[in-house]
């Protein structure tokens, strides 16, 4: 007996979800004695004792700032599955029930980028009022050991690099500390345009080397990225989309195009996985042209390495495939 495909039937007929079929009392009481959850998907119970395992390292910690190192019992990182969940409410995708339960733990929301800057700012403001003063030597350092000097140094380059917010640039110009007058990102740029426009062209060649050896094709490879991501100030976007470079329109365009062929092999996967659910797959079975079994893996891989989307991975997680799981 595949034991694996009889438990499953045992859930779907127990809930309802199968014709003609049905569980007497004594069999539910049963079955829900040794773990079974009538109503609960794999993937609720699996957050919630994830949740629970969280809720362990609260009690005993006080917090859940959890090392990088820390493993769950099955041997997940703890951590990841925090930070999924961030993602996951910025995305509309966490419920509020799931909120409320990660706030009774002291959840922080924001994301670790931002909470850096907040602590950076706390100790600006505190050594500034202490010294009276914004000009802030290299290797200045507060009293609890924090070291503003290498913060500003990197909060300086992260400005040039145009990855900076201008919430934040904001902030530090109310200080009265002002970087670098130079606008590298602005050299850059016209570099670019130049180039452009001497040759009525879209594009940099290859390794294309700036007139301070940079490398400018890099650079700009660079932009497209932050644009796609929204990290560019809407000033810069301006002034990318002005010299004719579509930045953020051929990146929706390239990224549908994949998209909808992702979808034509997903939905040969979500059919099958509809008709045959619970049975056993061979590895080079090929349903449709697809091969089952491959397919996932690659999804599996990608999702271990945050390659997949939101898009994708909601669509992912509706798949019935036995031992497959994207949580």
């Amino acid at each position: 007996v595949w034991l694996n495909k009889w438990l499953n039937e045992q859930k779907i007929i127990g809930e309802g979800r199968r014709k003609n079929k049905s569980l007497t009392d004594e069999q539910k009481s049963r079955l829900a004695a040794i773990g079974m959850q009538f109503g609960v998907t794999k993937v609720e119970r699996l957050w919630q004792q994830t949740y629970e395992e969280l809720k362990h390292f609260y009690d005993e910690n006080g917090h859940i700032n959890v090392p990088k190192s820390y493993l769950t019992s099955d041997g997940k990182k703890l951590n990841v599955w925090i930070i999924r969940q961030r993602k996951a409410r910025q995305d509309g995708l966490l419920s509020d029930e799931r909120i409320r339960l990660l706030d009774e733990l002291g959840m922080e929301w924001r994301n670790r980028v931002d909470m850096l800057y907040d602590v950076g700012f706390e100790h600006l403001e505190k050594y500034i009022a202490e010294q009276g003063t914004a000009d802030i030597p290299v290797n200045a350092a507060c009293d609890d050991g924090y070291n503003l000097g290498r913060w500003l140094k990197n909060c300086r380059s992260a400005y040039k690099n145009g990855r900076m917010k201008k919430e934040y640039h904001d902030r530090f110009e109310a200080l009265g500390i002002t970087f670098d007058t130079t606008d590298v990102w602005k050299v850059r740029y016209d570099e670019v345009k130049e180039y452009f426009t001497e040759h009525n062209v879209h594009s940099l060649p290859k390794d294309y080397p700036s007139k301070d050896g940079t490398n400018l094709w890099q650079w700009l490879e660079d932009q497209k990225k932050f644009y796609r991501k929204d990290k560019l100030s809407d000033e810069r976007k301006k002034l990318l989309d002005e010299i004719g470079y579509p930045f953020k329109s051929d990146c929706r365009k390239s990224d549908e195009v994949r998209f909808l062929k992702w979808l034509k092999s997903y939905e040969v996967i979500r059919e099958y996985s509809d008709e045959h659910f619970g049975e056993h797959i061979q590895r080079d079975f090929v349903y449709k042209g697809v091969n089952i079994i491959g397919w996932i893996n690659n999804q599996q891989q990608r999702y271990k390495k945050g390659l997949v989307d939101d898009r994708r991975l909601v669509l992912l997680r509706e798949l019935r495939i036995n031992s497959y799981r994207f949580e």
